[in-house]
């Protein structure tokens, strides 16, 4: 229930968001920010690189699995 930075140049894993997720899957990468869907918090979370920091932008999803856009929308 992380989320993980593997650096490809010194092959190091590090935990880069380690609270709140609770089954987390369907990792979208825009720009500074990761999109995850957090299953079983029934939740959208975006994880923002440059601050590392995980804030909750839906709640009351059912159990979501995936998340793409369309360039504009989520």
């Amino acid at each position: 229930n992380k989320i993980k930075r593997f650096n490809t140049t010194t092959n190091v894993l590090t935990d880069i968001a380690t609270v709140g997720f609770n089954n987390p899957l369907g990792l979208l990468l825009t720009g500074e920010s990761i999109y995850i869907c957090d299953r079983n918090n029934n939740s959208l979370k975006r994880f923002n690189i440059a601050s590392n920091s995980v804030s909750t932008i839906a709640t009351s999803l059912n159990q979501p699995i995936a998340v793409t856009t369309d360039g504009r929308y989520l």
